[in-house]
């Protein structure tokens, strides 16, 4: 008697035998195992990307040090100025205020500002001197009406040839028959209404300064120096600061003189002044000349009014007249220089 085969059921695992048995492989998936490997894989995930923000951020701080070491460097290398002495210049003291400086001294006149203190910023003397003025005066007359000159024309100056009236000054001019001797005066001068008029003529020599002196400037350096103090170019003279008026020398600057600076001048003429006119007369100069074109040098010459005399020539030439009769009065050298101003000059020791 045959016993019936026992149920095989429901079972999971009964079933999952039975679809291995008609594969050619089978693998059945431990369920607990693989919800811990997953976790596993997801952990490690976590931990590799959070080493990576930890790295990304570590990089970034020393990127942002470096860069801002970099600007501390860059900055604290910028803020420096080179040294004075480094520059070539020397450190000065700053004036005080209302004094101005400092520049190089320099005397005597062949002494110019030249070099790195060229600059000339104020000249001057323990002094100022000058000549007198020079004076002079003239006298004309004005109002005088001289008229034509008359000429006489003589054989021996005791018989008269010809007479002649000229009024043509300054040009050539050919008298008849070319006499020899002859004179000439002015016979209808007229000073009825003639007066002196003074002309006064003054020259003022140039003022020079005694001991002369100058104060030449120079650009200042670009270097640092200490607070209170100033780059300045090196000088193997001495350097001095000035101010207007009489005052006591700063501390760094203790050599005290003064300097006259500028010129009053005062100087001048009394006045220019005539006397007359008195016996008032017209005067020309007559040249003459071998040909009719008063060409070359004159072969006579005589003033008008003087008599009878020599006249020789072809051709003649009368100068413009003047006429005498005022006198000048004497003229005086009056006045004198004196220093504009005058400046305390302080220098260093």
């Amino acid at each position: 008697m045959l016993s019936r085969p026992r149920s095989l059921g429901s079972s999971p695992f009964v079933a999952a035998a039975l679809v291995c048995l008609t594969a050619q492989g089978c693998f059945v998936a431990d369920r607990e195992g693989d919800e811990g490997e997953s976790e596993t894989e997801t952990e490690t995930e976590t931990q590799a990307e959070a080493e990576a923000e930890v790295g990304s951020e570590s990089e970034t701080e020393v990127g942002e040090s470096s860069e801002s070491e970099s600007s501390e460097t860059s900055e604290s290398t910028g803020s420096e100025d080179p040294s004075c002495a480094t520059q070539g210049g020397a450190c000065q003291p700053t004036p005080p205020d209302g004094w101005e400086g400092p520049f190089e001294l320099r005397e005597g006149p062949l002494n110019p500002c030249v070099g790195d203190y060229g600059q000339l910023q104020l000249e001057g003397g323990s002094s100022v001197s000058a000549e007198p003025a020079e004076c002079a005066c003239e006298c004309g007359v004005e109002g005088a009406e001289c008229g034509p000159v008359n000429f006489v024309w003589f054989i021996n100056c005791t018989q008269p040839v010809v007479g002649e009236a000229v009024e043509d000054f300054d040009t050539c001019h050919v008298p008849p028959n070319n006499p020899q001797l002859g004179l000439a005066q002015f016979n209808g001068a007229d000073f009825s209404a003639a007066s002196c008029a003074p002309q006064a003529a003054v020259e003022l020599p140039t003022p020079t300064y005694v001991d002369e002196r100058r104060l030449c400037g120079g650009q200042a350096v670009a270097g640092s120096c200490d607070e209170g103090e100033q780059c300045m170019p090196s000088s193997e003279r001495p350097l001095c600061v000035f101010a207007s008026g009489d005052l006591d020398c700063p501390a760094d600057w203790p050599q005290k003189s003064g300097l006259a600076v500028g010129v009053d001048d005062q100087r001048g003429c009394s006045e220019c002044s005539c006397d007359g006119p008195t016996d008032p007369a017209c005067v020309s100069t007559i040249n003459t000349y071998d040909d009719e074109a008063c060409s070359g040098a004159a072969v006579d010459t005589r003033e008008t009014g003087t008599g009878c005399g020599s006249l020789s020539g072809a051709a003649m030439i009368i100068d413009t007249p003047t006429v005498s009769g005022c006198e000048p009065n004497p003229v005086t050298a009056q006045g004198d220089v004196a220093p504009m101003d005058t400046v305390t000059l302080c220098c260093q020791g």
